[in-house]
Parts: C-alpha cells; sequence; structure tokens
C-alpha cells in the first residue's frame, strides 16, 4: 500500500458520495440490545455472479460452488453458496450499518457456525444485535460483541427467524474507540463540514434515526 494511503482522510481514498457525512457511536454510547441490521432492510439476493466474483478473488474453485454436475450427485443436489462469501456478508452488514462508523478500530475475532447450506437464487437477511461490552484497560478505547444471524427469506417473501431458516451465526468481537464525536469527524477529515453526532439509520431499538438513506443493505436488495 502506497504511504500516501495510510495517511490520507477516508473520503479522499473511496470517494466523497460512498461514506455517510456523520460519525458513528463510540463505545461508550453503545447499548446492549442495540439491532443494527433486522429485515426488510437488508434482503440480499445470493446469485451466480457474486459467487464467481468471490471464487475468482480467493481462489476457492470448489467444484460444490462452480460444477452443476458434480453437486447433482452429492447430498446438497445443486451447487451451494461459498461459506466464507457468507460470513463475509455478515462483515458488510456491520460495516453498512454506519453503526460505529469512525470509531471502529479492528476486528479482534470471530466465531462462527454454518449450520445450513444457501443456494444461489436464495434472498437472505441478517439481523445483527449487540450481546456484550466490555472495557480496554487503555482508556480510549473498549470491546463489543455483536451476534450476526443469516436468515433466509421464506417463499413468499416473508421473513423468518425460527431456527428452520437460520443459516449462519456468528460472534464479532469487535474494538471501538472511547472519543468525542469531534474528535472522530477531524480524523475523518469531516472537520468543518455539517456531520451528524449520529444514531445509526438501521437501529432498531425504537430511538430516533438520522436524515441519512443509508441502511445495511446490498447492491442487490430487493
Amino acid at each position: 500500500m502506497p504511504s500516501d494511503m495510510v495517511t490520507k482522510p477516508i473520503p479522499d481514498i473511496l470517494g466523497e458520495s460512498f461514506l455517510p457525512e456523520y460519525v458513528g457511536r463510540s463505545w461508550d454510547d453503545i447499548e446492549l440490545g442495540d439491532r443494527l441490521c433486522d429485515y426488510p432492510h437488508n434482503v440480499i439476493t445470493l446469485t451466480d455472479e457474486d459467487g464467481g466474483q468471490f471464487a475468482s478473488l480467493t481462489g476457492d474453485y470448489n467444484p460444490l460452488h462452480m460444477d452443476e454436475g458434480f453437486a447433482r450427485w452429492t447430498s446438497f443436489r445443486k451447487r451451494i453458496v461459498h461459506g466464507a462469501y457468507l460470513f463475509s456478508l455478515a462483515i458488510g452488514q456491520y460495516h453498512k450499518s454506519a453503526y460505529t462508523y469512525g470509531n471502529t478500530i479492528a476486528f479482534v475475532s470471530a466465531d462462527t457456525e454454518f449450520l445450513k447450506a444457501a443456494y444461489f437464487g436464495d434472498q437472505v437477511y441478517f439481523t445483527v444485535e449487540v450481546i456484550d461490552k466490555e472495557r480496554e484497560p487503555h482508556p480510549k478505547r473498549g470491546l463489543v460483541t455483536y451476534e450476526a444471524v443469516l436468515h433466509r427469506v421464506t417463499p413468499d417473501g416473508n421473513a423468518d427467524e425460527n431456527d428452520e431458516d437460520i443459516l449462519l451465526k456468528t460472534t464479532l468481537v469487535v474494538l471501538i474507540q472511547r472519543i468525542s464525536g469531534r474528535a472522530a469527524r477531524r480524523r475523518l477529515g469531516l472537520d468543518g463540514k455539517r456531520a451528524k453526532r449520529a444514531e445509526s439509520p438501521v437501529v432498531v431499538t425504537g430511538r430516533a434515526q438520522p436524515a441519512s438513506s443509508r441502511t445495511c443493505g446490498s447492491p442487490h436488495e430487493s
């Protein structure tokens, strides 16, 4: 990575249009039970194109994912979506929620269960919830644990949170800043703009939501 990319503000790297002009929550603002994503904000269609791109990026050309003729002779009867791709979507949903935008330091660990196969063409959605908080010895950061659960949308297009349609569960431990909104805005190069100190646009705990259209959705939202 070029050295100048390390020091540039994030908006200069990704483009202003990609990023929200508000700051997410710091560790102190986060509350147990907050839900970052929920149906129907983040329905994702698992497409052949995405599966092919994931295989190309990772080199995982397992015929279970790529070869319909091979997969027909397995217990799945047809090609299945890469489990690692589904896990990656969990990370994406966390970030797209912008819940801690500007205050996330690093992912610390993940504990994932792959419970059922997902198939190309399936529509799925995540629920993401804060389940634990832990102080760190360092006064300016703390740990937050999220549970992300991937559900399959039922054939009639409804949400189904029964165990029968849970495909994946993962707990994500994330290191979060304990800093002021102004400090976060300054670090992101938003100082002097009308950046907001705001709730995530998709937290569904009954709090006021910011005037933002950003959701934890997908390019393939329905």
